[in-house]
């Protein structure tokens, strides 16, 4: 009887030390993972769980980013922000003197401009003259008032020897005459034979502008295949 309680015991001490080597066995891979990152971890460990070094290094990291972002905005900034610390500094003489001499020089260059936009204005006019006696294209303008409604009848006639092509007739209106619904600026009449007359028909709305004023020019291909233009005349009024 004596033996077999010895024997029992034998084997639950057997069995309790063999779980104990399997569990050892289990956990070395871990334990020797973190004995591997406890140099590494330790330390930081122990700077957390230290309040006045934890606080200090805190304190350096916001101070640092308070630092460079401070010296960003000065290297953007700081050409905009200098003059307003500074002050402003008077502006030299000579400085004046050259504006005031840029100036004079494009007041000049300035009347030099409406001078030769004068003298090509007049030269236009002529040219428009000398291009009714060679081209021998008459055109006239009617217009007829009902209300604040108007109705510009613009007639070409070809008084030369050759047909013209692509006519087309083409109305500057002065202030307070407008386009009516339906009607264009321009218009295309196309091929006009020598001796016929042909007519545009504007529809016009009059908004307090003077239709004496209506005014444009009729472009059209001639013989020698030049484009010429013959202005539109201040129209006549018809009752």
């Amino acid at each position: 009887m004596v033996v077999s309680v010895s024997i029992i015991n034998f084997t639950i001490l057997s069995s309790i030390t063999m779980n104990q080597a399997e569990t050892n066995t289990q956990l070395t891979p871990w334990d020797a993972f973190f004995d591997l990152l406890s140099p590494i971890l330790d330390p930081l460990i122990d700077i957390w769980e230290n309040y006045a070094l934890r606080v200090t290094i805190l304190s350096t990291i916001i101070w640092s980013f308070l630092i460079i972002c401070g010296l960003v905005f000065l290297v953007f900034e700081g050409g905009a922000i200098l003059p307003l610390i500074l002050g402003t500094k008077p502006k030299p003489i000579s400085r004046t003197t050259q504006v005031q001499t840029g100036r004079r020089l494009a007041d000049d260059k300035t009347g030099a401009r409406q001078r030769t936009t004068q003298k090509t204005e007049r030269g236009d006019e002529l040219r428009s003259a000398q291009s009714i006696d060679e081209t021998r294209v008459r055109v006239t303008s009617k217009i007829k008032k009902h209300y604040d409604k108007l109705v510009l009848n613009v007639m070409i006639t070809n008084g030369s020897d050759s047909k013209i092509d692509m006519v087309v007739v083409d109305l500057d209106l002065p202030q307070g005459i407008e386009i009516d619904i339906g009607s264009f600026r321009m218009q295309r009449i196309g091929s006009i034979d020598s001796g016929q007359t042909e007519s545009a028909i504007f529809a016009l709305k009059s908004t307090g502008g003077n239709p004496e004023s209506i005014s444009g020019h009729v472009e059209f291909l001639g013989a020698s295949y030049e484009v010429s233009k013959v202005p539109i005349p201040a129209p006549e009024t018809e009752d």
